[in-house]
């Protein structure tokens, strides 16, 4: 064997051991630590996503995940089945996992707010019961959030829309967030309340 033919040997074998070490670096930072964090303690999860088998997870439980989609299943007593997709990347180190109560709890929970909300309604705008009825009135998320319609009670009045109105439960008091009631809650005046609650809430859901 001639010095030429050993050199070859030696970087083809310098190669294959590069191209396995690159698959092996490749493959383990496909692969993040995710820590989940619930916003309900009752509430129960499982994740599912890139061929793998269901997995129940916990508040705070921490597992290694390749990366890619995956989809989040919630339930749990009152609670409403729903899911949520994410994204796991580099860059992923927490997912906050968002439970909803179910609309029989919501529906419990608007009965025993009702009169706290409208009081706080009243308060901010005294005169609105004599101009508007207030309909589809509800609660979302976990029954912080409100929102209804106002409709102009002089029907015969072309010079009036219907109105939404905001509120949210904060340290224990309601407050008016829609100042003023609109026609549409957008979400660029409203950041920090969900979209879809927003959605919801437009559509008379």
């Amino acid at each position: 064997m001639n010095n030429l033919t050993k050199i070859t040997i030696i970087l083809l074998g310098l190669i294959g051991v590069s191209l396995v070490g690159f698959q092996i670096w490749q493959e383990v930072n496909s692969y993040s630590k995710v820590t989940f964090r619930f916003d309900l303690k009752e509430g129960r999860a499982t994740i599912r996503g890139n061929n793998t088998p269901e997995i129940e997870i916990n508040n705070n439980q921490t597992l290694k995940l390749k990366h890619g989609n995956y989809r989040i299943s919630t339930s749990g007593e009152g609670v409403d089945n729903s899911t949520q997709f994410i994204e796991i990347n580099h860059k992923t180190n927490d997912v906050n996992v968002n439970f909803s109560y179910n609309k029989e709890r919501l529906m419990s929970i608007l009965d025993s707010e009702r009169s706290d909300i409208e009081n706080a309604i009243y308060n901010q705008y005294p005169n609105i019961n004599d101009l508007y009825s207030i309909y589809n009135q509800a609660v979302y998320n976990q029954g912080e959030y409100y929102g209804a319609t106002l409709n102009f009670r002089d029907q015969t009045s072309d010079q009036r829309d219907t109105l939404h109105i905001l509120a949210k439960k904060e340290n224990g008091k309601w407050r008016v967030l829609s100042l003023p009631p609109s026609p549409v809650l957008s979400a660029p005046k409203y950041p920090n309340v969900p979209k879809e609650i927003l959605r919801k809430i437009n559509l008379d859901e």
